[in-house]
Formats: C-alpha cells, sequence, structure tokens
C-alpha cells in the first residue's frame, strides 16, 4: 500500500512549453506543436490562463496534466484565482498601489484599529447607513444637509453655539418646553399680523 502511494506520487514528469487552445468547466486544452492534450490550472498558478496564453506545463507518466506558470499573453488582462477560503498575512507592511481600484463583493467584513482615510473627493451611496459610535467629532469649512425628513432625539443638553442663527420654516413652527428664557443684550423684535400671549 505504501509503496503504491509512494510510487504514484513520485511518477516520473516532464516540463514543457505548451499554448492553451480551448478552455472548458476548468479543464484546458494544451497543444505543443505535435501533440494536443487536457491539462488543470495548479493549485499554486494565481492567474487564470486564457485562450492563446503560453505556458510551461507538466505532464507525468499517468497523463496528469497540470499547468504550471504563465509564460507569455497577448492582452495584458489576467483574473487571479484563490481558494474558496484564503488569508493574506505579512509580518510587516501590505501595501497595494494602482491607477484604479474596484472591489465587488456580496458581503465584507473590516475590522481595523486604527485608520486613516486621504483623499479630494468621496461619494457614498447607501440604501442604508447605521453609524453607532461613542464619540464623533467633525470639523468643517462649510456644512450643507438636504433631507426630505429628519428627526433628533436627545436625551441630555443640546449645545448650539453660532455667530447667526436663522431659521425659516414654509408652515407651522412649534416649540413646547417646561420653561422659557430667553435673554437678549441688546433688543427683542417679534413681528406679526397677531399675537397671542397666555
Amino acid at each position: 500500500m505504501h509503496a503504491t502511494a509512494k510510487q504514484l506520487y513520485t511518477a516520473d514528469a516532464r516540463i514543457q512549453h505548451t499554448k492553451v487552445v480551448s478552455e472548458d468547466e476548468g479543464t484546458f486544452l494544451l497543444d505543443d506543436g505535435q501533440y494536443r492534450f487536457h491539462a488543470k490550472r495548479a493549485v499554486g498558478c494565481l492567474l487564470s490562463p486564457a485562450v492563446g496564453d503560453l505556458v510551461l506545463a507538466s505532464v507525468d507518466t499517468f497523463g496528469e496534466a497540470y499547468i504550471l506558470n504563465i509564460l507569455e499573453r497577448e492582452q495584458q488582462v489576467g483574473e487571479v484565482v484563490l481558494p474558496a477560503q484564503t488569508t493574506i498575512h505579512a509580518s510587516g507592511k501590505l501595501q497595494m498601489s494602482s491607477p484604479e481600484l474596484s472591489v465587488v463583493s456580496a458581503k465584507a467584513d473590516v475590522n481595523i484599529a486604527e485608520a486613516r482615510y486621504t483623499g479630494n473627493f468621496m461619494q457614498v451611496t447607501l440604501k442604508h447607513l447605521k453609524n453607532i459610535t461613542k464619540n464623533i467629532e467633525l470639523f468643517s469649512e462649510r456644512f450643507s444637509l438636504r433631507s426630505t425628513w429628519s428627526q433628533r432625539i436627545i436625551k441630555k443638553a443640546d449645545d448650539t453655539q453660532a455667530g447667526m442663527s436663522r431659521t425659516l420654516v414654509d408652515g407651522l413652527l412649534t416649540m413646547q418646553t417646561e420653561n422659557t428664557i430667553v435673554t437678549s443684550k441688546d433688543s427683542v423684535k417679534i413681528d406679526a399680523e397677531q399675537l397671542h400671549l397666555g
């Protein structure tokens, strides 16, 4: 049993250059100029082979053939294929650089102890956003908010400090408090066609 298994895994293999002719559900048809044979992509060959590629193939005495590497490709377009569960680990710094980056995923989970984003423009389009945080600090030279409907619920104090404040309401403005204090250093002006107090 051991001898048979050892002989199977130590079968002699030849390495050769060959071209990809076609592909069908992960099986590639290769042509070395004399023969055509089928091969699979080796797990270590992360770049998925494409038709027309010049590849390095391994063929053993049992007829098993694998594509080990991509040697040449006419079009500079590639797809990296990884196993179902893959972990990329770097003991130091991991850096990615590209003129354009696109990430598509049905679900993502990001856990970063400390993050910083620096850029010129950012646009976010979401259907629903839920933000749970202990403290938020926002510094902006200009802040603009447009909404169809807005609601704020503040359990404790709400403090606003402004050089000038103006509120424009098209319909009814209602203010209901237990106690109201209005303090002005100079003057208080109320202008209305009708004024009801008490």
